[in-house]
């Protein structure tokens, strides 16, 4: 267990204070419980136990993402840890840090990008040469653990359902070349290095999972830390292991924060560029760089950021959105490359050298893939995307009235808005 406790869950109330029995949904789950097991205890530097502050049969408190609300005697009261505030104004800081860096323009960034994806790659081939050469993989483990896996309850079909969400993640960065290749000199180049960075990204993943898997037993991979490769290299080599994979960490977050804040600011920027979006928002200062986009987007992450103090969910909660809300992207860009397949097949000619059969194929496995993701989400994620769908209709009513163009003409378009405020109504009913 380490430095973790094992609680037993309090019961939910099964009636409110006036004597209703509340339906299984929507029982309150409580932060306290029970300490069943205590761990030893973090190692110091000296490699001595530090003591655990509880003991098997203490009641406990415990929070979960964020400030945590409780009642204690009536009184509803919040528990917030310093850390978390700290978290909080750092975080605010680093956002308008790289909002600054971006308003310098697109260029600039990218050459500092590029310079970041070279250092934090280093590390992660680091890591799979020391587990292949100092011959810590475990063909006997790895095979243990690809027979029974970390949960022998849990069915092929729900690990590999679990896994393509993470892959969400980790293909998402690709989006953040794509979103800038409308400034690219030469446009055959945006396909080739989008080809490029996929099949590198999952080899990494492939190389690293693999890899993982003989040198530790999934039980106890399942209870490392994250970074938990930094956990797979401290077994394999030694503290320094875990060390250069921690840095490795934190140079790719940075590097990926500035490739979010460059793709949180583009594609509105874009879009109004288009037409489909408020007019402010294609404002460019002298460098290039959209400015009313970039103020935009850093006040809605600092929203999100003060509501982590506030709510002990709301971490979970944009989390689980934020995975919902790029799966209808992927279906729709690849519907639409699948059309143009049958539709347009001459603007395939002299452009991409393969025949055409094959990007048929692949857009439509793009589809399906796509459809699979969705299914692995679940129909109440699925449902809750529409909360931030919904606030898009009337921006896009906006921006079109402000170009004196006509909006929701056809029936298609009336229904897809229907369904829209349907299953907002329907999430709000499910947060409720």
């Amino acid at each position: 267990l380490g430095d973790r406790v094992i609680i037993k869950q309090d019961e939910a109330e099964v009636t409110t204070a006036s004597g209703l029995y509340l339906a299984h949904d929507a029982k309150e789950k409580p932060q306290t419980g029970t300490v069943l097991a205590v761990g030893e205890g973090k190692l110091d530097k000296d490699g001595k136990h530090l003591p655990m502050p509880v003991k098997e049969g203490d009641k406990v408190i415990y929070g979960k993402y964020g400030g945590t609300e409780i009642t204690l005697d009536g009184e509803e009261v919040l528990i917030l840890r310093a850390d978390d505030l700290y978290a909080v104004i750092a975080a605010s800081a680093l956002i308008w840090f790289y909002a600054w860096l971006v308003s310098r323009g697109i260029k600039e960034v990218s050459a500092i990008n590029a310079i970041i994806t070279i250092s934090k790659i280093v590390p992660i081939f680091v890591a799979i040469a020391a587990i292949i050469f100092a011959s810590k993989f475990n063909p006997d483990i790895f095979w243990a653990n690809l027979h029974t896996g970390a949960d022998p309850a849990l069915t092929f079909s729900d690990q590999v359902k679990s896994a393509m969400m993470v892959t969400i993640w980790v293909f998402v960065g690709v989006e953040g070349a794509v979103a800038i290749s409308g400034r690219a000199r030469r446009s055959h180049d945006v396909g080739r290095a989008t080809i490029i960075a996929f099949v590198c990204v999952l080899s990494i993943y492939l190389m690293v999972s693999v890899l993982s898997m003989g040198v530790m037993p999934l039980s106890e991979l399942a209870t490392l830390e994250n970074p938990a490769l930094a956990g797979v290299m401290e077994h394999a080599v030694g503290p320094w292991g875990a060390f250069l994979i921690n840095f490795g960490v934190a140079l790719s977050l940075i590097g990926a924060m500035l490739g979010y804040t460059v793709l949180a600011s583009e594609s509105p920027y874009e879009a109004a560029e288009g037409g489909v979006f408020i007019k402010q928002f294609a404002k460019v200062n002298k460098n290039g760089a959209p400015v009313v986009t970039l103020v935009v987007t850093n006040l809605l992450i600092e929203a999100f950021l003060i509501s982590m103090l506030f709510s002990d969910s709301s971490y979970q909660f944009f989390y689980t959105l934020s995975a919902g809300m790029i799966l209808l992207p992927y279906l729709l860009s690849a519907a639409y490359f699948a059309k143009l397949t049958f539709t347009e097949k001459d603007a395939f000619k002299g452009r991409l050298n393969a025949p055409i059969w094959f990007w048929r194929v692949l857009g439509i496995v793009g589809v399906l893939y796509s459809f699979f993701l969705a299914y692995a989400s679940g129909a109440v994620g699925l449902t809750l995307m529409s909360l931030l769908y919904l606030p898009g209709i009337p921006v896009y009513i906006w921006g079109k009235r402000q170009r004196g163009e006509k909006y929701l003409e056809s029936a298609v378009d009336k229904v897809v808005v229907a369904i829209i405020a349907a299953a907002s109504a329907l999430s709000i009913w499910l947060l409720a």
